[in-house]
């Protein structure tokens, strides 16, 4: 997974992501292979309909508007945390997940070479 040159990546003109696709492209850091796939664009179907629900709710409700500027701020940050809280997790699953793979590469790769000096004695 390659971290994205913000500088070099068009948001607009030569591109065939979307909008959207770009901005989670440069905000999560990551380059997509070909594009979001169906459950990553549900996930954040998801997320998004949450976030403009609770706006709408709070604008919906009875409050002055010291009280709704805060409480939107408020609701916001809370969103904030819980995406950042959110990619850090996914992060941590994708390193680890990267250390497995990696150790099981080296087992195979150990027994490949073992298997083939193996084979290679028994024909000389």
């Amino acid at each position: 997974m390659a971290a994205v040159d913000i500088r070099t990546q068009p948001i607009s003109g030569g591109s065939k992501l979307s909008r959207k696709e770009q901005f989670f492209t440069v905000f999560l850091q990551i380059k997509p292979n070909k594009g979001m796939n169906k459950s990553s664009k549900i996930v954040l179907g998801i997320i998004g309909a949450a976030a403009v629900g609770a706006v709408i709710g709070m604008l919906v409700a009875p409050s002055n508007g010291d009280e709704m500027r805060k409480k939107i701020s408020k609701a916001a940050s809370d969103f904030a945390e819980d995406l950042t809280k959110a990619i850090a997790a996914g992060r941590e699953q994708m390193s680890d997940a990267k250390g497995t793979i990696l150790k099981e590469a080296k087992g195979l790769s150990s027994d490949a070479a073992a298997r083939y000096s193996r084979v290679k004695e028994s024909l000389s």
